[in-house]
C-alpha cells in the first residue's frame, strides 16, 4: 500500500495505487453522494475502488458477489422462458390468469 495525501481534505491515507489526483474514500463517498443522500451500497463500494482503498481481498470477494448475481440472474431469465413456453404449448397464456 501506498501512502497518499487526499486532494480534497488532506487527509493521509493508504491506497494500493498512486493516481494524480489522490482522494481519500470518505471525500470520494462524499462526492458520490453529494452529501446529501444516504449511499447506497454501490456507492460504497465505488469510493473504495476509486479511493484504492479496497484491499485485494475485498476486491475478490466483490468480484465473486457479482458473479452470483449474473449467475442467479442468468438462471431466472431461462426459468422465466421456459414458463413463457410451456405456458404456450399447452394453451395457457399469462393474460388468462
Amino acid at each position: 500500500m501506498i501512502e497518499c495525501t487526499c486532494g480534497t481534505c488532506s487527509k493521509l491515507f493508504n491506497s494500493i495505487e498512486m493516481s494524480d489526483t489522490p482522494i481519500c474514500y470518505a471525500c470520494a463517498l462524499q462526492s458520490m453522494t453529494e452529501g446529501v443522500r444516504p449511499p447506497e451500497e454501490s456507492d460504497i463500494n465505488s469510493a473504495l475502488l476509486i479511493s484504492g482503498e479496497m484491499s485485494e481481498e475485498e476486491w475478490r470477494q466483490l468480484q465473486r458477489e457479482f458473479e452470483r448475481i449474473d449467475h442467479s440472474r442468468a438462471q431466472q431469465e431461462w426459468e422465466e422462458e421456459n414458463e413463457y413456453w410451456n405456458e404456450r404449448r399447452y394453451g395457457y397464456y399469462p393474460d388468462e390468469r
